[in-house]
């Protein structure tokens, strides 16, 4: 049987994939399938064309050939949610372990140590705050000079590098987990990057099977360019939004 990779539409090698359980493992981008899906797409469909005049939201294209740009708001309405519940732990916990060390004018330094954590926590969900308020990602480039940045008006992450050094764009997935079981032969079909991970032994029925720990399947969607380096710029964006910009960067590699 063969079958194609949706994401990085590589194939997908016959040792890879297991029909009884239903799975198709692709190693190139380290992402798991349903085979039922794959088969099915893979024999009635083509791979759907880029459409450069869909409407995206938040995502807003300027092309001139040879300089464009790409600016994808990350305004969100989690915002609604993780702004009074910033306040509410931010405020409680700093008035607590800081502000009434400072209105008593009396220093505990293990009561400031303590207060390290929240404090972190406190700075990591403001920094969401702002990001699903006034976030951005922007990507460009003007004669091969190309930025990527992300962040808050002037304030974050910023990358600078050659275009024409970049020769592929990948949009995959991949699907990590935590403790629960499965056997041997979905570990190696499906699981084989995961082999640092703690497993034991067990007899059932007079065979040996080998469980592997898990909770439940999480997947991690990334968007990146592979060149010279490789830059994963998706971060923040929906799956919409990553498959836009996957299929316009790559009409501009050469």
């Amino acid at each position: 049987m063969e079958v194609s990779c949706p994401t990085c539409r590589g194939p997908i090698k016959s040792d890879n994939i297991n029909v009884a359980k239903d799975t198709a493992y692709c190693v190139k981008c380290e992402s798991l399938h349903a085979l039922s899906s794959l088969a099915s797409s893979n024999s009635t469909q083509s791979t759907p064309r880029f459409d450069p005049y869909e409407k995206v939201d938040g995502l807003v294209v300027d092309d001139k050939s040879y300089m464009w740009t790409i600016d994808v708001s990350h305004r969100s309405k989690k915002a609604l949610f993780l702004i009074p519940f910033t306040c509410l732990w931010a405020g409680g916990s700093m008035y607590s372990i800081y502000g009434q060390q400072y209105l008593s004018g009396e220093y505990d330094i293990v009561t400031s140590l303590f207060g390290i954590p929240f404090l972190l926590g406190s700075l990591f969900l403001i920094g969401m705050c702002f990001m699903s308020m006034f976030g951005r990602t922007h990507i460009s480039c003007d004669n091969d000079k190309a930025l990527y940045f992300i962040g808050v008006g002037a304030i974050g992450k910023y990358r600078r590098f050659r275009w024409s050094s970049i020769t592929k764009v990948n949009d995959s997935s991949s699907i990590y987990y935590d403790y629960d079981d499965f056997d041997d032969e979905a570990f190696h079909h499906s699981h084989v990057h995961h082999e640092h991970d703690s497993f034991g032994h067990r007899h059932h029925h007079g065979r040996r099977h080998r469980f592997f720990g898990r909770r439940r399947a999480h997947r991690v969607s990334r968007l990146s360019l592979v060149g010279e380096e490789e830059y994963n710029i998706g971060k923040g964006l929906n799956a919409k939004q990553r498959a836009y910009i996957a299929g316009f960067l790559r009409t501009k590699i050469k």
